[in-house]
């Protein structure tokens, strides 16, 4: 069977925290934290696929794939925010 594609865009920001750099996706309310920009977003990325395997967010979410197929998820930033300062 072949998998449903299901493309995602979101905003995400990172920035950096008193400690920490943080990636926050308001859409998703996923936040997560690194002690670098590419941890941070890595720990995202995870998050995030964890969340879009949860029918049960998915559905909170309003995201439908309109089919019983497996589903395979390609997901990006259509706006990345990256705010560091001193």
């Amino acid at each position: 069977m072949t998998p449903a594609i299901l493309d995602i865009k979101y905003n995400l920001h990172l920035y950096k925290g008193k400690k920490y750099y943080v990636a926050e996706c308001p859409r998703f309310r996923i936040t997560t934290q690194g002690s670098t920009p590419s941890e941070a977003l890595k720990n995202f990325n995870e998050a995030l696929e964890l969340c879009l395997g949860d029918p049960e967010w998915l559905s909170f979410y309003k995201i439908s794939t309109g089919t019983h197929k497996p589903l395979v998820v390609r997901h990006e930033p259509k706006q990345a925010a990256q705010t560091f300062g001193a």
